[in-house]
């Protein structure tokens, strides 16, 4: 509230009723007596400078969110006690809620890099993951594709050679290969049998 340069001398005891009022400004009156604004407790501000105030109540002690006071200007001599504890007090208090909220800003800041740190970990996750699916699935293509190979040499060898063959020993030589390369059909299913548990379980691990 701005009341200044508004010719105002006596102040009204209802005046006091304003606790709500964080901000009073009364300077270039003529103002003597202040003891209606001892109610103002939520006052921080409090302007009086250059008015007819000589004597300042002990009373002003209850206004415990006093922060500045200015008395500028006018004719006090004696400052009680009390308006100094007021202030000291009020100054103490805006220190502590500005380390307070400096100190929440940090944590909130330490929070969201945190969290940013978890969702970069979690992409990097997931693009492990996908990239050992990938090489799964190339590697069972190409090893099906090896498989397929296999047996269609092998089918295009027995129709060549049983046409070929003359003999039953020739018929025995070729069934033994026959045998040989099935083993190898196996061997090889094996290997991709291995290489998919060895990437299964590196991606477990992870």
């Amino acid at each position: 509230m701005d009341a200044s340069d508004n010719e105002i001398g006596d102040l009204p005891e209802k005046f006091s009723e304003l606790k709500w009022l964080r901000v009073t400004r009364l300077s270039r009156n003529h103002i003597v007596d202040i003891k209606p604004l001892v109610g103002l407790t939520g006052c921080q501000e409090l302007d009086l400078s250059q008015n007819d105030i000589t004597r300042i109540p002990d009373t002003i002690s209850r206004m415990t969110s006093l922060v500045t006071l200015d008395l500028s200007r006018n004719g006090v001599k004696d400052i009680p006690t009390g308006v100094c504890k007021v202030l000291r007090l009020s100054a103490a208090f805006e220190i502590l809620e500005t380390i307070v909220f400096t100190i929440v800003l940090f944590l909130d800041i330490i929070i969201m890099i945190i969290i940013i740190m978890i969702i970069i970990i979690m992409i990097i996750i997931i693009i492990i993951i996908i990239i050992i699916i990938i090489i799964i699935i190339i590697i069972i293509i190409i090893n099906i594709i090896n498989i397929v190979v296999v047996i269609v040499v092998i089918i295009i060898n027995n129709i060549v050679n049983w046409k070929s063959s003359e003999s039953t020993n020739l018929r025995r030589d070729y069934y033994c290969h026959l045998a040989n390369k099935t083993d190898s059909i196996q061997c090889a299913i094996s290997f991709t049998n291995s290489w998919i548990c060895i990437v299964i379980r590196i991606a477990t691990k992870i």
